[in-house]
């Protein structure tokens, strides 16, 4: 998995957080009942989703694995500031397939990161879940909404984020570049109140990202875990993601 966000690092937490906010909920549903054994927050981020990850898991040992030093960075600094997280959570740098998949594992989160895999790295990826999960052990990814690439002209990309005074936007368009692939162009701007008459606000920084992605719908999704036992899970996993379990039968 390679990251790619550049010069959006320092808005990332911004946008992930409050997306969190809202699948969190829906996380601690899914995950609940799983086996016992460590979850893997697989491409972490800056950690956002690993709050509600460990509400879901009490007592249980969290691994993050996040293969982008910047991101990595804010990931630590907030599990080091939280007496809930710090006993519990390790930070690692891995970069997968070169590094395989932890063993011992109970569940699997892959929020926003399984677009970075290509075809051939999602199956190693299904194999190994398959591999180091327990029967009954889950996988949680987020899936694309559409099973096909399509265009998206400029639009806002997430909610924005007011701290203090700062006005924190995103925009997004996307643009097709392959038969299962497009790229992101993710727009990022800091605004402030001025304190004119107009009483508009004035853009105090902008940076631009773009990266590419593979198109991965839940269709698709179900079909490559299939071939290696992963089946949808009955609890319904939260909006744009996918829940799977694997079955006793799975292949290895």
């Amino acid at each position: 998995m390679t990251s790619t966000y550049g010069p959006a690092t320092p808005f990332v937490h911004l946008f992930l957080r409050a997306a969190w906010q809202r699948t969190g909920p829906g996380l601690v549903q899914v995950l609940a009942d799983s086996p016992p054994g460590r979850v893997l927050d697989l491409g972490s981020g800056t950690g956002a989703a690993l709050p509600w990850i460990a509400a879901a898991a009490p007592g249980r040992d969290l691994l993050a694995v996040e293969p982008e030093e910047g991101l990595r960075a804010v990931l630590l600094a907030l599990v080091a500031g939280d007496d809930g997280l710090r006993p519990r959570v390790t930070v690692l740098d891995g970069t997968f397939p070169r590094d395989p998949l932890p063993t011992d594992l109970a569940a699997v989160v892959v929020g926003n990161a399984l677009g970075h895999f290509d075809p051939a790295q999602r199956d190693e990826f299904w194999r190994q879940c398959a591999q180091v999960l327990p029967a009954g052990g889950r996988v949680l990814v987020d899936v694309a909404a559409h099973e096909d690439p399509s265009p998206s002209p400029e639009a806002p990309g997430a909610v924005p984020v007011q701290v203090g005074r700062r006005r924190y936007e995103a925009w997004a368009t996307c643009d097709v570049t392959g038969l299962q692939t497009v790229r992101w162009r993710m727009r990022y701007q800091v605004l402030e109140p001025t304190t004119g008459a107009d009483g508009g606000d004035r853009v105090i920084e902008e940076r631009v990202a773009s990266y590419d992605w593979w198109v991965v719908g839940p269709r698709r999704v179900r079909t490559e875990a299939a071939a290696h036992g992963l089946v949808p899970a009955a609890p319904a996993a939260p909006e744009g993601c996918l829940l799977l379990e694997k079955g006793r039968r799975a292949r290895r």
